[in-house]
């Protein structure tokens, strides 16, 4: 049989130890034994006897072993000497295993030979004893194997259930066998052998054949023996099977046994690691019970005192393993005990606690453990005062935290467990100390509470005034006296005012209000005890106690406040108040309450002030000054919250009780500080100015609280106040700018419209040249931001040597400027500029600095719009350069200031001042590490790129527009839970950013000739600005103090009357005008009306100057009528000179020249400034200029360019760098001046002109718009070349010769020009290139009056070019689409405008949404300002509601199509070459009449489907130069004179008509109807005859004439003029006239005049001369020539007589240009009875083409080879409304009318009779119905204004039968304006 373990490694170690040389010591025994580490002589006899013995090695024969018993027992005897002297450790222990081998052969031999084997065996049993004792177990191993093999071999057994060597298996028969005890004995050498290495060995000790089964047959002795052998294993398994094994010995003691069972245990559960703990605890427990059960076998064993010990100890382990079946067993055991004892007593109530604990702990409450709770609470009660021992102090203890910790964990309740529990507690905590009671009733407290269930409140109310009660027995001398020596009374109320503070904040975490305001009202009363008991206190806390209770007053005065807060939710105002004082008081009743007050205490103190003086109307009463003066012991911390309170009153409205408590609090915060802090005094005198020009109510006298503002400046220790040094100046710069405020407010008090006295521009000048002195005394340099938040500030002086400790100089701190040229006036406050030593710019300092930066610039606008435009440059300059060394501490308030100098520098063209400035915010703005707000980022970027816009920096302007959108989105909202003024605050800056972004987007706009997006843009900065305006004023109206509102004032309710707008655009609100002066009685956003204003004011100019340019003198008179009504609240003088001047100039261009003047006049006489000056003369000069009186317009315009071209002196500039500009001031408008100089002087000499021209010049190569001037440089061209002109014979006849476009002949050779012509040519094309660089400049948004003389002189050159042989038929097509675009600029912008307004109601704009710039391309009604189409459409403008159909998308397709092809036409010769007519019907001619801009030419155009434009230049004064005789010439301005004095005497004549008494009166009124009957017929045949004469054959319809006829024509023609022609021998075939212009000659009447004919000789004449053919005038016969073309003509006619017309209805559309548009031309005698139609241009045309294909369902664009043709609207005539007599004053025209009205209605019409429609019925109508019928007064604008009828998507045919409708009145310069035009934009 194999060992289980191999031990040779073991072996190989054991060596004999060396003997020391000391002799052996006797023992007690007989004989004597070497000792340990003993070596003597006797040794190597040993080790020659061990050496006789052993085998020599491995291989060594069986021969050689033992092979006789004589020979074994030798062996046996020879080894067992041996071994009797082999010392343990010894070296021969390493041969004892070849010793036991020769052993176990021996003993075989001697066993077999033996009749006893047994006897044998003990023999070996022996030996293995012996070698245990020398721990040579593999070597006792090799001997009990053969033991245990001879042993099994004696009695009969089953079969063994394993190899294991050291079970024996038990006999088969139940007697034990006579050996029984040796095989006992041999299994405890096993045990010996390999118990304590061998896992399995202790593992098999309870196995079948192991000791344990053994056992019951052995002796005493032997289980002794056992128990001895098992106990030297630490494993704990053994130790159990000993003491098992010991348990069944006859005799043992129950009180020995169980200690060392508990000793037993406790070892090994000491020694058992950590992790492992939960296994040991199951062991121990599992081995105890199977101990307990062999226990109880024995009598009267399980009973004694250690048997009580060893069962505590038991429970221990089992509530570990929370093993309630063991905990019920042990209890069971101790019940059963018989002795009754105290000890006894108290294991069972140990035993119940365990239980009870291990139930808690494991959360298995049963349902009997409410009765266990009892029982345990029973016998707690029968051992009251014996739980006094360790264990069971703990075990309570481990209990009640069991218990707590269960109750603290469960959700949920059970009422009757959570009940056992809490009384469980209530009991342990009588036993337990009074802080452990005391924790007890808190957890009680804390879980038995559920804030949803009311229900528990109370009861947990009372258990924490059980606390406070036992608390209070205790301190009285109770059972608890004793203790509470050892703790202090205060610190136990403390914890439990600190328990009721939490559960009352849980209430108030759940909105339980009510019982919040319970528990709270419970706190302070606990707290404020426990404070007096801690002040009462005979010896002072250690410093961690003074901590908790520093901390504890402040949680005192957090919960004050809280109970504040629930007062408040019960609408208990009063009582609020009062807890939010005592939170005050109890906060600054600290003696460690330091300044500055920190934030949540300045809420706090804010939210008392609102609620005394909002709702509890407190007045004077709400100052904390009484409170807090006898509990504040910092006086300087006192007045610290009273201006605190000052803060708060600002932001909330300033009712009545509001101002009377200001008041209170400023006078006693000036009482408190006094000289001892003489700043902080000046602070709060500051504060009372700011209050007296808010209010006007404080009593105070201004003049005296400056006086005393100086006098503290003055004084030289500030004593407390040090360290707010710094603050010197600002304050008394504030002091003056408050001075200037109150003293204009008073002004305007008094009712005075006059501008501010000088006082006012003193004291902001004195205020500048505070800070300039300041400065010049020392510059504090940029300081460094420090980790408290404050910044290091150094002051240098101007030499740049610091004042400071001396450190090296920083880059910011360069030499200052010089002084300004204001002499500098003595005051008492020029001692506050020396420089003053200042170490750090506190957070204080530094809010008092923008507080007073803000003041500044909020002056500073002042002066801006109140025009004093030097004094601000000089007021910003000075103060943003004193400030400009510590910019990065204050820089929220340092970038208004120097962004308002940038754009004020801009705004004047000063481009050199702006560039740094804008440079320098830039680069802040984009530094992330200062500490500027994104408001004033975008504010920034977006001035920046207003800035580089007009520089047409376009693409640099649009990265800073991006820049200030992507920070814009980032700019959080404000938060709800904030104040109203808050909110109205943030409400105010998103308006103003987002109002400035979209002024800056418009001007991109228009920078990119974007008009349509430009006006778009600019109108919703307008609706902007007045919403801030309207916001402003509804706060101030709130802000306004009861005792402010007059008796006498008005209603503040009323609303002026607003005029209606000329547009679809509502018309800007006048509340801004009411906010000024809301400002003035006192507004609590003092600063932000000058914002809005000022933002205001700017848009309405920008507004009106788009709308002249735009030529929309209606729209301009309306923005400039609400830019005069505001303007002139603001008493500013050069605001309303500029608003006069621009009124001036909107009336010169409209014509009203007398109106103009006067305005003129009243603007000069109130000039105040040089710019103020320049501009009036400019305007001045223009009134002169336009009234002839060029002398006079001459020297205004050059007393304007000397102003103007002065220098702006900047001698307060900060860089020492930065030169002086030589910059002129507007430069734009210097260069008008200049314009109009320049053209007064073009026929000057060369002295005079030539200076004035290099000025004009040298700024216009710098002018950023260049291509803008185009047009007047083209008039300059286009002049000189008139000149050169004059000096050739041919060349000046042009301008007296008509011209046709193309030429009008053939002719193979090309003319010859002399050197002369040639120049012409070139000069003309320089003219020809400049006028079309202004039409692409301004074609889009430019002023009407230009894009009109532009396109009319290209025409005119075009002319000349085709009389020179530059003709062609492209040329004729551009010309006659840039005649056509000419004669309709404002209605074809008008258009643009009017299908935005179509479209709006598919779209819902935000305002306050910014225009990306990826739209810069795209229209508005496509824009991403607007959403998504929303499934359900808002009304359109008209306010009808229309539900979107296919046709309806159909229309809203054909509008946009429109849009954007009048988006992409330019005035450029590429998209103006396309024939425009090629779709037109085949019947339908188009005639354009045009006049140049001297009125002296006249240009007509005739267009037709497939046919080249004909061209007429017509000379209106042709007749009179060929006769000589001026007298005849009948001249443009003749005519238009005579036709106007028709038409107002015909108005007077109707006017009168009523009037008509008796039949000779009314004879007499019809007679003078006949004579301007005869007048006008007489006029319009002097027209024809005069202007048109033979050319009249334009108009004609068209005919179909044969080859053969016009090839007969021009044979007649050419006789006729051939007697005139002297060609060139050389030229073979003369010029041919070509087929288009023959057709048109064709037409002519044989019937006409003779001088037409003359007129038609002359041309033909002039076009052979043209071509270079001589013709020699005064040699041939002009009668005869007339003779002989009328007979031409007359053959002509024969021979065309019977030729087929036309197909279709022949129909002349006009287009008229706006000097022609009065003219009637339809009662010409040449159009007479002609079907004649009026439209604005051919692209009208072609709109309404396109409109009816909508109609009838045809593609929108028509397509190459489409033979469909439209030459007609089809209308449904019974689908008619009709408006008769609306005025009810038509008695005649209804009875004419009314009675076949009335049977109309049976086919379908509707309408109205003798009654004024509603809008609402006319729009409606024009809508629904493709007929509307009028016959009223007028045109009935009236009755549908003209802006609401224009946006209609459609609109039906109308007929308007009223007087004068028709009528285009007559704007100046600007294109004619009437009701025809809206109905025209409607879309028929």
């Amino acid at each position: 049989m194999s060992r289980p373990l191999s031990s040779k490694s073991r072996l190989a170690n054991v060596t004999l130890a060396p003997r020391p040389h000391v002799p052996a010591k006797p023992t007690a025994k007989s004989g004597s034994r070497p000792g340990i580490g003993t070596r003597n002589a006797k040794v190597d006899e040993i080790e020659k006897l061990l050496a006789k013995t052993t085998l020599h090695d491995a291989g060594q024969e069986a021969s050689e072993l033992p092979s006789s018993i004589g020979e074994a027992e030798e062996l046996l005897k020879t080894s067992s000497r041996v071994l009797s002297t082999v010392v343990a450790g010894s070296s021969s222990c390493a041969r004892l295993l070849e010793l036991a081998q020769r052993q176990k052969v021996a003993l075989r031999l001697i066993r077999q030979a033996s009749n006893n084997p047994l006897d044998i065996d003990r023999r070996s049993s022996t030996l293995v004893n012996r070698l245990l004792s020398l721990e040579a177990k593999d070597a006792a191993f090799e001997l009990l194997e053969d033991i245990r093999m001879s042993v099994l071999s004696m009695y009969e057994h089953e079969p063994p259930s394993s190899d294991c060597p050291y079970l024996f298996p038990l006999p088969s028969s139940s007697t034990p066998v006579e050996f029984s005890e040796f095989i006992t004995i041999t299994l405890m050498q096993y045990l010996h052998a390999h118990l304590p290495e061998n896992a399995q060995c202790i593992a098999d000790l309870s196995s079948p054949g192991s000791l344990w089964h053994w056992t019951q047959y052995a002796t005493d002795l032997t289980l002794k023996r056992a128990y001895s052998a098992l106990i030297k294993c630490e494993a704990f398994a053994a130790r159990a099977m000993a003491l098992k094994i010991l348990l069944k010995t006859s005799e043992l003691g129950s009180e020995v046994f169980w200690t060392q069972t508990c000793h037993f245990g406790v070892s090994y559960a000491k020694s058992a690691p950590l992790e492992k703990q939960n296994d040991v605890s199951i062991e121990i427990s599992t081995a105890y019970g199977e101990i307990i059960r062999l226990a109880e076998q024995r009598q009267g064993f399980l009973e004694g005192e250690n048997f009580v010990k060893f069962c505590k100890h038991w429970m221990s382990f089992a509530r570990k393993n929370h093993d309630l079946r063991t905990l019920d067993k042990i209890s069971t055991y101790l019940k059963a005990t018989p002795a009754r004892d105290v000890a006894l007593e108290k294991a069972q109530l140990y035993g119940l606690f365990v239980k009870i604990n291990s139930l808690l702990s494991h959360n298995a409450l049963t349902n009997e453990f409410p009765s266990q709770v009892r029982e345990c609470l029973e016998r707690m009660k029968q051992l009251q005062g014996l739980m006094v021992d360790d264990q069971m102090l703990e075990e309570s203890h481990s209990l009640r935290k069991a218990a707590i910790k269960w109750l603290q964990a469960q959700p949920k309740h059970d009422s009757n467990k959570f009940e056992s529990v809490s009384a469980l507690i209530l009991g342990l905590s009588r036993k337990e100390a009074l802080r452990e009671s005391l924790d007890s009733l808190f957890v009680l407290a804390q879980t038995g509470m559920n804030p949803s269930d009311q229900a528990t409140w109370k009861p947990t109310l009372d258990i924490l005034n059980t606390a406070v009660d036992l608390i209070s027995s205790a301190r009285k001398g109770g059972k608890l006296s004793k203790e509470l020596s050892h703790i202090k009374h205060a610190e136990l109320l403390r914890f439990t005012a600190g328990t009721v503070y939490k559960l009352g904040g849980n209430l108030f975490k759940e909105a339980r209000y009510s019982g919040a305001l319970i528990f709270l009202q419970r706190y302070v009363g606990i707290a404020q005890l426990a404070l007096d008991y801690f002040h009462q206190l005979s010896l002072s806390p250690a410093d961690d106690d003074l901590a908790h209770w520093d901390a504890f007053k402040e949680r005192l005065s957090r919960g004050w406040e809280l109970l504040g807060i629930c007062h408040l939710k019960i609408n208990d105002r009063r009582a609020a108040h009062k807890a939010y004082v005592e939170s005050l008081k109890t906060t600054f009743a600290n003696p460690k309450a330091t300044l500055p007050i920190p934030s949540l205490d300045v809420s706090l103190i804010h939210r008392t002030t609102f609620i005394a003086v909002n709702e509890l109307f407190m007045g004077r009463g709400a100052s904390m000054y009484s409170v807090l003066n006898e509990v504040c012991q910092d006086r300087a911390i006192l007045a610290a919250v009273l201006e605190e309170q000052v803060a708060g009153l600002a932001d909330f409205s300033m009712t009545e009780g509001a101002v009377d408590l200001l008041t209170t609090l400023l006078h006693e915060c000036a009482e408190i500080y006094g000289t001892r802090m003489p700043m902080r005094h000046v602070r709060i005198l500051l504060r009372l100015l700011e209050n007296e020009f808010a209010s006007a109510s404080s009593g105070i006298d201004s003049i005296t609280v400056v006086k005393q503002i100086e006098e503290l400046l003055r004084l030289q220790d500030l004593k407390d106040d040090i360290h707010l040094a710094t603050l010197g100046p600002f304050y008394a710069a504030s002091a003056k700018i408050w001075r200037a405020l109150i003293l204009d407010r008073s002004q305007q008090a008094c009712g005075s419209k006059d501008s501010p006295n000088q006082s006012f521009i003193t004291s902001l000048i004195d205020a500048a040249d505070i800070l300039a002195s300041a400065k010049d005394a020392g510059i504090p340099s940029v300081g460094k931001r420090k980790e408290d938040g404050a910044v290091e500030v150094e002051l240098t002086s101007r030499t740049g040597r610091s004042r400071a400790p001396s450190r090296a100089v920083s880059k910011a701190s360069v030499r200052g400027p010089k002084p300004p040229k204001t002499p500098a006036r003595k005051n008492a406050i020029s001692e506050i500029g020396k420089a003053i030593p200042v170490p750090k710019v506190t957070d204080e300092v530094r809010a008092e600095i923008i507080r007073s930066l803000n003041l500044a610039d909020t002056a500073a606008r002042m002066l801006g719009l109140m025009g004093h435009v030097q004094h601000r440059l000089h007021f910003l300059e000075s103060v943003r350069n004193f400030v400009r060394p510590m910019r990065q501490a204050i820089v929220d308030a340092y970038v208004p200031l120097s962004l308002q100098l940038a754009a004020e520098y801009g705004s004047l063209g000063l481009v050199s001042l702006a560039v740094p400035e804008f440079k320098d915010l830039c680069t802040m703005a984009d530094n992330q590490e200062l500490s500027l707000s994104d408001e004033l980022r975008v504010q920034i970027y977006l001035r920046k790129a207003e800035f580089l816009t007009s520089r047409a920096a376009l693409e640099d302007s649009e990265k800073m527009y991006l820049r200030a959108w992507t920070i814009a989105e980032m700019i959080p909202e404000e938060p709800r839970q904030s104040s109203m003024l808050m909110r109205v605050k943030s409400r105010l800056r998103v308006l103003e950013r987002t109002a400035l972004a979209a002024r800056v987007y418009s001007s991109l706009q228009g920078a990119k000739n974007e008009p349509v997006l430009s006006l778009d843009a600019l109108e919703r900065s307008s609706r902007l600005w007045n919403r801030a305006a309207e916001t402003l004023m509804k706060q101030a109206a709130v802000s306004k103090p009861a005792s402010q509102v007059r008796p006498d004032s008005p209603n503040p309710f009323d609303v002026p009357a607003i005029r209606p707008s000329p547009s679809g655009t509502p018309p800007p609100s006048t509340a801004v005008v009411t906010t000024r002066s809301c400002l003035r009685d006192g507004s609590t956003l003092f600063g932000a009306e000058w914002r809005v204003i000022d933002g205001l004011v700017q848009t309405l100019f920008l507004l009106c100057q788009m709308s002249i340019d735009r030529g929309s003198p209606k729209h301009a008179e309306y923005y400039l009528q609400q830019r005069e009504d505001l303007v002139g609240t603001l008493r500013s003088p050069l605001l309303e000179n500029r608003t006069l001047a621009s009124k001036s100039e909107l009336l010169l261009l409209v014509g009203k020249l007398q109106e103009a003047s006067d305005s003129i006049s009243r603007a000069a006489a109130r000039a105040s400034s040089p710019v103020d000056e320049a501009y009036i003369d400019r305007v001045l000069g223009d009134y002169q200029r336009l009234s002839h009186h060029d002398t006079d317009a001459l020297q205004s315009y050059s007393t304007a360019a000397e102003l103007l071209s002065k220098p702006y002196e900047n001698e307060t500039s900060f860089r020492k760098d930065q030169k002086k500009t030589t910059e002129p001031l507007l430069p734009e408008l210097l260069l008008r001046v200049l314009q109009n100089q320049v053209w007064l002087l073009r026929d000057a000499t060369k002295e005079e002109c030539d200076p004035v021209i290099k000025r004009y010049l040298d700024l216009h190569e710098v002018s950023p718009y260049q291509d803008k001037e185009g047009v007047f440089m083209g008039r300059l061209v286009m002049h000189d070349a008139y000149d050169r002109f004059k000096t050739d014979l041919f060349l000046s006849s042009l301008t007296e010769s008509t011209i046709a476009i193309p030429v009008g002949m053939t002719f193979e050779k090309s003319l010859t020009l002399t050197p002369t012509a040639r120049d012409v040519i070139t000069r003309l094309g320089q003219a020809e290139k400049q006028f079309w660089a202004g039409l692409d400049a301004h074609g889009q948004s430019g002023p009407v009056w230009l894009v009109r003389e532009a396109a009319v002189t290209l025409a005119l050159i075009s002319s000349f070019n085709s009389s020179l042989g530059r003709s062609s038929q492209e040329l004729a097509t551009i010309t006659a689409n840039l005649l056509d675009a000419g004669a309709a600029v404002t209605i074809r912008r008008e258009m643009r405008d009017a299908i935005q307004a179509k479209l709006a109601f598919l779209r819902q704009p935000d305002d306050l949404k910014w225009s990306r710039i990826e739209d810069l391309s795209d229209s508005p009604s496509e824009s991403s300002t607007a959403p998504a189409r929303p499934k359900r459409l808002r009304s359109p403008p008209s306010d009808l509601s229309i539900q979107i159909d296919a046709r309806e998308e159909d229309l809203n397709s054909y509008w946009r199509t429109i849009d954007a092809r009048y988006r992409a036409e330019r005035f450029n010769p590429s998209q103006l070459s396309p024939r425009r007519t090629k779709w037109l019907p085949d019947h339908w001619t188009v005639v354009s009449v045009s006049v140049t801009e001297d009125l002296g030419t006249m240009l007509l155009t005739r267009q037709r489907a497939g046919r080249t434009p004909l061209i007429l230049c017509i000379p209106l004064d042709r007749h009179g130069r060929k006769d000589q005789d001026d007298s005849t010439f009948f001249t443009f301005t003749d005519a238009m004179d005579e036709l106007n004095e028709i038409i107002s005497t015909s108005n007077i004549q109707a006017r009168d008509a009523k009037s008509v008494q008796g039949h000779e009166a009314k004879v007499d009124w019809w007679n003078g109807r006949r004579t301007l009957n005869g007048r006008l017929k007489e006029l319009l045949e002097t027209i024809e005859y005069c202007w048109l004469g033979a050319f009249k054959m334009i108009f004609s319809a068209p005919v179909t004439t044969g080859e053969k006829a016009l090839t007969d024509l021009r044979n007649r023609l050419e006789t006729v003029v051939e007697p005139a022609l002297q060609p060139d021998k050389k030229i073979k075939t003369l010029p041919r006239l070509d087929d288009d212009l023959l057709e048109c000659i064709s037409t002519l009447s044989p019937q006409c005049r003779d001088e037409e004919l003359e007129d038609l000789v002359y041309f033909i004449l002039d076009l052979y001369q043209f071509h270079g053919i001589p013709v020699a005038l005064h040699e041939v016969d002009v009668d005869q020539m007339v003779v002989d073309l009328r007979s031409a003509l007359e053959d002509h006619a024969r021979q065309t007589a019977h030729a087929p017309e036309t197909e279709g209805d022949q129909h002349l559309f006009l287009v008229l240009d706006k000097h022609v548009q009065g003219i009637p031309w339809e009662s010409l005698p040449c159009l007479r009875g002609r079907a004649i139609s009026r439209l604005p241009s051919v692209s009208f045309l072609y709109d309404r083409i396109l409109l009816a294909r909508l109609r009838r369902g045809l593609p929108l664009e028509p397509v190459e080879g489409e033979k469909f043709v439209i030459d007609r609207m089809s209308i449904n005539p019974c689908n008619a409304y009709y408006v008769l007599n609306p005025s009810g004053d038509l008695k005649s025209t209804e009875q004419a009318f009314s009675e076949w009205m009335k049977s109309m209605e049976a086919h379908g019409w509707q309408g109205v009779i003798g009654r004024a429609p509603s809008e609402m019925e006319v729009l409606g109508a024009l809508q629904k119905h493709d007929l509307f019928i009028y016959f009223g007064h007028g045109s009935g604008a009236q009755y549908a204004r003209n802006h609401k009828v224009r946006n209609l998507r459609e609109c039906a045919a109308t007929m308007l039968w009223g007087c004068s409708s028709g009528t285009m009145r007559q704007m100046g310069e600007f294109d004619n304006t009437g009701t025809p035009s809206s109905y025209m934009l409607a879309g028929w």
